[in-house]
């Protein structure tokens, strides 16, 4: 089994796509997530199925093997209750959930999540024999990604990058529950700053989760950046699979990549000076060098 975990907004879904291809893999989407509307395609929207299709169908199965009457409390976070989101804690009915996924899929479970960053601990423990694969992904797309919206949609309302980066427009629950991931907010400065400052301190404290869930898994995991994705598409699938699962990837996987590589995603206005401002007042220096992004365009002047 392999836990694929990322923020919001930083790949996930296509790091889903890729292994889908793998015949061996069967893909299970946001198994916490609600899964009562559609997802035709996830968060990439490159493939033609409901990714939910198949977790609707296996939360009926296991509900019926339990006797469960209520699915919802395997929404185990947002949109339900995203405070459950925080923290290590899962409960047993959730971890005996994931485990009948294991034990009754048909194919290598590939479980895609953005709800279990402060989860990996736990994850790491219950199940011995899973691999973790993670994501991160340059810190101004995703704050771009996010407050553009999906399909772009809010690119008109913030037009100029005088409005982007003095924007305070997210709506209260979003705000309360990206206060709520960042542990070490201090809500008389970033929690009552800019939508730019809060998301950065979001990713700060959500991909240091995720190195602390590295290390519980430990050589069981891998961390790939979305640009290098991008970049050496080959190179970091055989990195993906040589590392996991100790084999080459199968010439379909490799071919569905070539074919489906996106275009490098947008970031607003890369070179204003404010993204460095931000990006010091929320103290991402040592991440960004831990990850390698100290000399992404855009970056040099913060990390002096």
């Amino acid at each position: 089994m392999i836990f694929i975990q990322g923020m919001r907004r930083s790949g996930t879904t296509f790091l889903l796509d890729v292994l889908t291809a793998d015949p061996a893999s069967s893909p299970y989407y946001e198994p916490l997530a609600a899964a009562k509307k559609t997802a035709v395609g996830g968060g990439s929207r490159i493939r033609s199925v409901d990714y939910f299709d198949r977790i609707r169908q296996v939360r009926r199965q296991f509900g019926a093997s339990e006797g469960l009457n209520d699915l919802d409390v395997l929404n185990h976070g947002g949109p339900r209750a995203p405070e459950l989101e925080f923290g290590p804690h899962l409960p047993d009915i959730v971890i005996r959930y994931l485990r009948y996924i294991e034990r009754t899929s048909e194919g290598r479970p590939v479980l895609k999540f953005v709800r279990a960053a402060q989860k990996l601990a736990t994850l790491a423990r219950e199940f011995p024999k899973a691999q973790l694969l993670l994501i991160v992904r340059d810190p101004r797309s995703v704050v771009s990604s996010f407050l553009l919206g999906k399909g772009k949609k809010n690119q008109q309302q913030l037009a100029s990058a005088d409005t982007f980066f003095n924007a305070s427009t997210m709506q209260k629950g979003e705000r309360v529950y990206a206060q709520g991931l960042c542990a070490n907010l201090d809500p008389t400065t970033i929690g009552n700053g800019t939508d730019v400052e809060l998301l950065l301190a979001l990713w700060r404290d959500t991909v240091q989760a995720m190195t602390l869930g590295q290390t519980a898994f430990g050589e069981r995991a891998h961390l790939v950046r979305h640009e290098d994705i991008l970049a050496s598409p080959e190179q970091t699938l055989h990195l993906i699979y040589d590392r996991l699962l100790q084999q080459s990837p199968p010439a379909v996987v490799l071919e569905w990549l070539q074919g489906h590589v996106m275009a490098a995603p947008i970031c607003v206005a890369p070179r204003d000076n404010r993204w460095n401002a931000a990006i010091n007042r929320v103290g991402l220096k040592p991440l960004l060098e831990q990850l390698s992004y100290e000399n992404t365009e855009g970056f040099a002047d913060a990390l002096q």
